[in-house]
């Protein structure tokens, strides 16, 4: 597994969470994530960035229309770089951090909208172990196990179906020691040493 610095500043909650655990920006993470799910739909990409990053050998054509559970998801993402006001120069090759997302991401089925409002910590998780999953269903491969004592971070939109895509981490400002999809897990305040988001 990749171990990533997790920097948050957080004190009780009262600082927000920043847009992502790896810190990455909120706009560069949303516009690799969006691009990927229409590169998983076939879209063929006209832009250095996207070319670049995603492979146009299986493209077929511009602007494929989503289904209805990946439309949500991409308006989602729409709505928070409208309300960011995002710009990504995508005349100019991927970054680094375009190229650290895209990573990230390619081995989930399901792709999570990242939140650009803020997140959730549970720090010092109490309850049972959990696998951590590449989708939003029980039958896709567990990529990932929570253990009782470690940190709970999600910074992106949860799936309809009440699945929830985050990070596990060794504590404030810790390391990250797996990522992945979750469900059925007591993240509330009850169930951590402190909450924060």
């Amino acid at each position: 597994m990749r171990h990533a610095k997790l920097v948050l500043a957080l004190w009780l909650g009262i600082i927000p969470l920043p847009a992502t655990a790896q810190g990455v920006d909120f706009c560069t993470e949303a516009w690799v994530v969006r691009n990927m799910i229409f590169d998983r739909l076939g879209h063929c990409f006209s832009s250095a960035a996207g070319q670049a990053l995603f492979d146009n050998s299986d493209c077929t054509g511009s602007g494929p229309t989503p289904p209805p559970d990946l439309a949500e998801t991409v308006a989602l993402i729409r709505d928070g770089e409208t309300f960011v006001g995002c710009q990504i120069n995508t005349a100019q090759p991927p970054s680094a951090a375009m190229w650290e997302v895209r990573n990230r991401f390619a081995q989930f089925i399901d792709l999570p909208a990242p939140d650009h409002i803020g997140g959730y910590a549970c720090w010092g998780y109490r309850g049972p172990a959990f696998n951590l999953h590449a989708g939003t269903s029980p039958q896709s491969p567990v990529v990932g196990t929570a253990q009782t004592g470690q940190s709970v971070v999600t910074t992106y939109f949860g799936s309809p179906n009440g699945w929830v895509f985050g990070d596990i981490v060794t504590g404030p400002a810790g390391d990250v020691v797996t990522t992945g999809w979750f469900t059925g897990v007591d993240i509330s305040g009850a169930n951590c040493d402190q909450v924060a988001g």
